[in-house]
């Protein structure tokens, strides 16, 4: 009898060991496989990686995303609202615009107001992205901008006295602050030549500004009636040579009033 209640306490023992080893064994295995992986984990140092969602692009490239003209052929853009950091404050934006208003005006290209007066503006900032190939984008900023005369400069647009003021709008480049499109009214010296020459001297005018070759202006050849009423109306295209880049085709629209480059 006592023999027998040995072996049932040996067997309960056993059978208690074989409970508690099952419940801890687990555990020692992760410790055996993490002491494992210590020992043989290489070390190296760290380098932060800047991540960015577009790439900078040349003037040119971004002449020719909002010419919809890229290397994967034509096609259109998409503008996304802007919400994240830019290289361009608003200010900065406006003040793109005021440069280059002044240099226009320097020319005798736009219409403008006699004596004193000031800009308001109004800019926000868009992410542009090709249709046609995904890896080009870039920030705009789309100022519209108006020209109120000084004593009224408190005035809102709608609230001036009417032909008191003068507007218009541009797309100015976040990246390089180069204005890339723009829409305004022409001079009364401009209102007097003919949409030929006027898009020759708007050529020469952006060959400097941007400091790239201009190769030609050519009609939009598949637009007849612009050509037939070139008098009234003139849709045309300016080839600006990027050099390794290749040859863009940038549209700029006329009519008596009004000039349109890339907008």
């Amino acid at each position: 009898m006592r023999r027998i209640r040995i072996q049932r306490a040996l067997w309960l023992a056993l059978t208690a060991l074989l409970i508690l080893s099952g419940a801890v064994m687990p555990s020692v295995t992760v410790w055996l496989q993490d002491s494992y992986a210590g020992e043989r984990t290489e070390r190296r140092p760290f380098e932060a990686v800047r991540l960015s969602l577009r790439q900078e692009l040349e003037t040119g490239q971004v002449l020719r995303l909002l010419s919809c003209e890229t290397d994967s052929g034509s096609g259109g853009v998409v503008w996304i609202n802007w919400q994240s950091g830019t290289h361009l404050t608003q200010g900065g934006a406006e003040k793109a615009v005021t440069d280059v208003i002044g240099q226009m005006m320097e020319e005798d290209m736009m219409h403008g107001l006699q004596g004193s007066w000031q800009l308001s503006c109004l800019a926000d900032p868009y992410l542009v992205v090709s249709d046609s190939a995904k890896e080009l984008s870039a920030i705009i900023w789309i100022v519209y901008w108006e020209m109120l005369p000084e004593e009224e400069g408190e005035l809102p647009g709608p609230m001036a006295a009417a032909g008191s003021t003068v507007n218009g709008s541009m797309y100015i480049d976040d990246a390089t602050g180069r204005m890339v499109g723009m829409t305004f009214p022409v001079s009364n010296y401009w209102k007097k030549l003919s949409l030929w020459e006027r898009a020759e001297l708007a050529a020469d005018f952006l060959e400097r500004y941007y400091g790239m070759e201009v190769q030609g202006v050519e009609a939009n050849s598949l637009d007849v009636q612009a050509v037939n009423l070139e008098d009234e109306f003139l849709h045309c295209f300016i080839r600006f040579d990027m050099g390794e880049l290749g040859q863009c085709d940038v549209p700029l629209m006329q009519d008596r009033t009004w000039l349109y480059f890339n907008a």
